[in-house]
């Protein structure tokens, strides 16, 4: 007997029955990703039959369970419209999404859940989206972080999110496939041809939101690790997550940076622990005394919404000595791939240090924001001759 395939509607019928056209499926500017993809001018022809091919799957359809299921289709055309218009998507984007719908099973509520995930930064509908998208490494990152968050340089230059729509995925965790898969287009962005790195300038549009979108990605990854894994302390959490995911973290970095002294005085004994993701992208600091995480998301405040912070240089004075260094002591994502030193200093350390005169560098280079460089005043980094890293590994680090 032959099997019966369930019914087929294109992109083509589903504008059909809405009377929608191609120009509310997708912007401008999504024409012209789609003519970069293709590498030749389009004519007003070709780009209407192309485009339709490129919203449906391989078979030049999308299929459905009910041939005539308005409501679906209505559905269906109204999130495209959304995601291409509102949300920046190119059409490749929204390829990936229709082509996610089930054969048999797609309904308006599962098509529904599937645009709430595709508003929830590494979940799985977005990082197929985010996969597919063809557009140029700089404009796909600026996607994420300034269109879809909404993320702009406040008048204390640090990046907030403003866009209410979009947060990240709650599962998103250090070590998942569409942080590192961010991290290599953000590197995309500066590898020269001859392998060395672009520097980030506080005069190139972007790099700033660029560098500091680093510090929300942490913000998620404590969040992560505090609202899953259990623990007295927040080192017994990060244990924990340890032994779940065995040979997840990375515990052979320097914490030298992230053991501030004040400014005169004499540097101390290590006192703060960085480890890091297996990876090398997620980074956290523990202070080994107390267990607690050492993270500016301690001290900064930050709205009922999850996206503004209260970062008013004006604030350092009522900071305990304790809080400031929090602040500078910070955990920090990483862009750069593991154990690539270049890459890791122009990318991830360069933007976030000051210039001194064993490094000098022009001062468009530090992309901090004004409360961080207040602080970086007041306080001093060990040298590497004062400082000796005392924890070594999670043995050593346990029984502390």
């Amino acid at each position: 007997m032959i099997p019966v395939l369930p019914p087929q509607v294109n992109v083509q019928t589903i504008m059909a029955q809405t009377n929608a056209t191609l120009q509310d499926f997708l912007t401008p500017t999504s024409y012209q990703a789609l003519a970069a993809t293709k590498g030749h001018s389009y004519s007003a022809a070709q780009i209407k039959t192309d485009l339709t091919h490129f919203l449906a799957d391989d078979k030049g359809t999308v299929r459905l369970q009910h041939q005539h299921n308005s409501k679906l289709t209505t559905t269906l055309t109204s999130q495209v419209k959304h995601l291409a218009n509102k949300d920046g998507w190119d059409g490749a984007a929204c390829a990936a999404y229709l082509n996610l719908l089930d054969t048999k099973k797609s309904t308006v509520k599962t098509a529904q859940q599937d645009f709430k995930a595709a508003h929830e930064i590494g979940s799985t509908v977005y990082s197929k989206m985010y996969h597919a998208c063809q557009y140029e490494p700089r404009k796909k990152v600026l996607l994420l972080i300034e269109k879809q968050f909404g993320g702009k340089i406040d008048q204390y230059g640090m990046l907030q999110l403003t866009n209410q729509q979009f947060k990240f995925y709650p599962h998103l965790g250090p070590n998942s496939s569409f942080l590192a898969y961010f991290a290599q287009t953000v590197q995309k962005i500066y590898r020269r041809k001859d392998g060395t790195w672009t520097p980030l300038s506080m005069n190139v549009p972007g790099d700033q939101a660029i560098h500091e979108f680093r510090y929300w990605i942490d913000r998620q990854d404590l969040h992560y690790i505090h609202t899953y894994f259990k623990g007295k302390t927040n080192y017994a959490q990060m244990m924990d997550y340890q032994n779940r995911y065995v040979d997840n973290l990375y515990f052979g970095e320097s914490s030298r940076l992230h053991n501030k002294f004040v400014l005169g005085q004499l540097p101390s004994k290590q006192v703060n622990d960085k480890i890091l993701s297996n990876d090398m992208h997620g980074e956290f600091i523990f202070n080994m005394h107390t267990g607690k995480t050492v993270s500016e998301w301690n001290v900064l405040k930050v709205s009922q919404n999850g996206h503004h912070v209260n970062e008013n240089p004006d604030i350092v004075n009522g900071l305990t000595q304790q809080q400031q260094l929090q602040l500078l002591d910070t955990e920090s994502f990483n862009y750069a791939s593991p154990l690539d030193e270049a890459a890791h200093y122009d990318l991830d350390v360069s933007p976030a240090s000051a210039s001194t005169p064993q490094k000098p560098k022009p001062d468009d280079e530090y992309l901090e924001d004004q409360l961080k460089v207040d602080l970086k005043n007041k306080f001093a980094v060990p040298d590497y001759d004062s400082y000796t890293e005392i924890y070594l590994g999670p043995q050593e680090v346990s029984q502390k």
